[in-house]
C-alpha cells in the first residue's frame, strides 16, 4: 500500500513542475516504489493460494498480467496521441487509485512470522 501511494504521489510530480532535474529525481524515486509493488505482487498471490492451487493461481497472475503488458504501449500510445504526453501521468495517477481501493480488499497475504 505504501508503494503504490508513494508511487501515485511521484508519478504526478510532471502534472505540477517542469523542473527536468526535480521530475528525473522523482521518477528515479518512482522506480523503487515500482520494485515495492512489483516484487511483491507474485509473492501475495501465491500466498494467498491453497497449496494444491498455487499452481493455478500463479498461472491467473501471468494470464492477466501478461496481456496486459503487452496491450498496455499500444493503448498508451492512442492516448498520447488524441490528448498528447501528459494524459500518461493521469492514467497512471488513475490506475495506481484503482489498485490502491482493490488492495483495501485483501486481508491475507501478509508476511507470517515463523
Amino acid at each position: 500500500m505504501a508503494g503504490i501511494i508513494d508511487l501515485m504521489v511521484l508519478i504526478s510530480t510532471p502534472l505540477f513542475s517542469r523542473s527536468i532535474f526535480l521530475i528525473s529525481v522523482t521518477m528515479a524515486l518512482a522506480g523503487f516504489f515500482w520494485a515495492l509493488i512489483n516484487v511483491n505482487s507474485l509473492p501475495v498471490v501465491v500466498d494467498l493460494a491453497q497449496r494444491e492451487k498455487i499452481g493455478g493461481y500463479t498461472r491467473l497472475y501471468y494470464f492477466f498480467s501478461m496481456p496486459a503488458a503487452i496491450a498496455s504501449p499500444p493503448f498508451t500510445g492512442l492516448l498520447i496521441d488524441y490528448f498528447d504526453y501528459p494524459v500518461i501521468f493521469y492514467v497512471t495517477v488513475a490506475s495506481l487509485l484503482v489498485a490502491l481501493y482493490f488492495m483495501t480488499w485483501v486481508t491475507k497475504g501478509e508476511a507470517k512470522t515463523r
